[in-house]
């Protein structure tokens, strides 16, 4: 499987960890995932809400700046000539999908990296379905 470029330097420092010398400092390592996420009841329904960040972030690339303001999902899927399915690689760039889905590919990722801690960007331009992004992932995980 494919893992990110940085993915190997992350695991190399990890595993060359040196304890801190202070009291309070750090004694083991830890590992941290980062990843784009959304997650909706269906796959479609992630899917239509992952839009304004698929266009967000295309619209980076291309002008290496990001965006003044998040279209709707409508919108996105508009100005992106319909509704793009979500990646089935190992190593998404964005992890969008139904909570099996999202247990499925989050789980293994965890799993592979030996990360203990996960760390959840999103881009949904409503704050509603923003928090209630968090409640259905923190739903999906039984946290």
């Amino acid at each position: 499987m494919e893992k990110p470029g940085h993915f190997s330097a992350a695991i190399n420092n990890y595993e060359h960890f040196k304890p801190s010398t202070f009291a309070a400092g750090v004694q083991q390592p830890t590992g941290l995932l980062a990843v784009r996420l959304i997650i909706g009841e269906t796959q479609e329904e992630a899917e239509r809400l992952a839009m304004p960040m698929r266009v967000s972030f295309k619209q980076r690339r291309k002008d290496n700046i990001m965006p003044q303001y998040l279209p709707t999902p409508e919108e996105a899927i508009e100005l992106m000539g319909g509704l793009l399915p979500a990646e089935t690689t190992p190593w998404p760039a964005y992890i969008i999908g139904s909570p099996e889905r999202i247990k499925t590919v989050v789980g293994r990722m965890l799993s592979e990296t030996g990360a203990t801690e996960l760390m959840v960007q999103d881009v949904i331009h409503d704050t509603e379905l923003r928090m209630r992004n968090y409640e259905l992932l923190a739903k999906t995980f039984e946290l």
